[in-house]
């Protein structure tokens, strides 16, 4: 009998740390809005929770942590545990409708304390249950990861002053960001991941347009940021904001038919989103302040909260930019220089941009780059994806496995307002609000640009050689304005998008962003 109740007890201990049991606790969200993330993590081997952002105009934002590296986790460093085969290509009406049925549960709880000081288990149960994606670009096989190789970079650093920016008179924002909700999930914790006690440091990766936290992910253990942090012993968040594919949610519009659903571009996402999502790490983690770091667009919003809500400097430690997007003066994106040649004319915009999100027609896509990706592009296959014509196609570095896996797997959406802002940013050479269509005024006044002097915080700036979102000589423009700015360009990266998938992204760029972190 006694040899029984021990192996019982032993094969309950077994199947608990490993997943087998999935122990549901009281929330407000019975899944993220996709599963694609959750899945590739805890297939890695890592723990993943979830947590659900309200902000404070009702948009539903998913947010991952991986609270641990796998060494943490009793799992070997050379054990191959690749990521499961996900179904996915579902429609954006269908991921509306399953989530809808949820929507008064997301719109009248409390805002009180982070509910589920008890986790749940992500476990095998979940890899049958339906996953409601849309893209293009995506099929259902999963690929390996290429192995990584050996390789230096190089930087040079100066210092820098401020920069300036804007936006939306129309548009509103309340900085007290306390009528959020925040729904948490998670595998294979202990006391220590519990709300508000976790004592290492806490990271916010943020990422850009048409993307999601997948960009943080998609290079595996060992070239996915996320992980090359989890494993460096840092409490890592994966922010997504409003129209990724995990920012598709709202208490009262639907993203499907409901045009106000896509009224924001980079200045909501600073004044609202990031700053709900920062409050939920501080209250989550215990740290009271955290190391942030953004990626191309990403950066933007990050810029925008320091500078409009300058008591965000208190819980932000520091700001890493990956190819930062500020100043665009000297920006020679084909796509956004096209659009400027039409700026004045609103019906064309609303034609061939998108009333709503944004959705470029073939005239904008061959005058924006696709003829020339065609015919100068190393991969003819990024000149068919949206994601690669916005962010750059032109490199000599990609990684081959990992640029398939972004065209299986990456896609995203966007509003059709936030291109235009890029657009604005790219003519007018300031670094300012959105300007409504209807404003024929031209140029910024100075209440329309940002106030970059108020950023204390420290700022380091990685850039590549040849971007056309980030070039040399705005981002030099970009540190010079700064208070607290170092600026460093990484040799032999080409584009934005080598700060995700060139070869020995890790030797060139992360594990050098750790060393910046654990220096300061």
């Amino acid at each position: 009998m006694l040899k029984t109740i021990v192996t019982l007890f032993c094969f309950a201990a077994f199947a608990i740390t490993n997943g087998l049991f999935i122990r549901k606790v009281e929330t407000n969200s019975d899944q993220p809005s996709d599963n694609w993330a959750i899945e590739q993590i805890r297939n890695y081997g890592y723990p993943v929770e979830y947590y659900s952002v309200q902000t404070s105009d009702g948009y539903i934002l998913d947010l991952f942590r991986i609270p641990s590296g796998r060494r943490e986790q009793g799992v070997h460093q050379h054990q191959q545990n690749r990521p499961s085969d996900i179904s996915s290509g579902q429609s954006i009406e269908n991921d509306f409708q399953l989530n809808s049925r949820r929507q008064d549960s997301y719109s009248n709880t409390d805002d009180q304390n982070i509910r589920g000081h008890t986790k749940t288990q992500w476990g095998s149960d979940q890899d049958n249950q339906n996953l409601n994606q849309w893209s293009s670009n995506r099929n259902d096989q999963d690929r390996d990861r290429d192995d990584q190789n050996q390789d230096q970079w190089s930087s040079n650093k100066n210092n820098g002053d401020q920069w300036n920016s804007g936006r939306d008179n129309q548009n509103q924002w309340n900085p007290n960001m306390d009528d959020q909700n925040e729904n948490q999930w998670g595998s294979n914790t202990n006391d220590q991941d519990k709300i508000g006690s976790n004592s290492k440091p806490a990271v916010l990766l943020v990422h850009g347009l048409l993307c999601s936290a997948d960009s943080f992910i998609i290079g595996g253990p060992s070239q996915g940021l996320a992980f090359v942090f989890a494993d460096n012993g840092y409490d890592v968040y994966l922010a997504n904001t409003r129209g990724s594919k995990y920012g598709l949610r709202h208490t009262t519009l639907n993203p499907q038919s409901d045009a106000a659903f896509w009224r924001f571009s980079s200045d909501e996402i600073g004044v609202k989103d990031l700053p709900a999502i920062m409050d939920t790490i501080v209250r989550v983690s215990g740290q009271q302040k955290i190391y942030t770091v953004g990626h191309l667009q990403g950066n933007t919003p990050l810029y925008i909260m320091a500078s409009e809500l300058p008591q965000y400097h208190d819980k932000i430690r520091m700001l890493i930019s990956l190819s930062p997007v500020a100043y665009m003066g000297h920006s020679m994106h084909p796509m956004l220089k096209y659009i400027n040649q039409h700026s004045s004319s609103k019906g064309w915009l609303i034609k061939n941009i998108g009333p709503n999100n944004f959705r470029p027609s073939e005239e904008v896509l061959n005058n924006g780059g696709k003829a020339e990706c065609q015919q100068t592009a190393n991969d003819k296959m990024l000149c068919d994806n949206l994601y690669f014509l916005i962010n750059g196609y032109k490199s000599r570095n990609f990684n081959k496995t990992l640029l398939e896996k972004a065209i299986q797997d990456h896609y995203g959406s966007t509003s059709s307002r936030q291109i235009i802002h890029f657009a604005q940013l790219a003519k007018t050479g300031s670094f300012a609000r959105y300007k409504p269509l209807d404003d024929v005024s031209q140029g910024y006044s100075n209440e329309q640009q940002y106030d970059l002097q108020k950023i204390s915080i420290p700022v380091y700036l990685l850039s590549a050689s040849q971007d056309y979102w980030s070039s040399h000589e705005d981002v030099e423009k970009l540190a010079n304005r700064l208070p607290n700015a170092n600026k460093i360009e990484i040799q032999n990266l080409d584009i934005g998008l080598d700060f995700l998938y060139a070869n020995n992204v890790r030797q060139k760029v992360y594990e050098r962003v750790v060393d910046i972190i654990r220096s300061n």
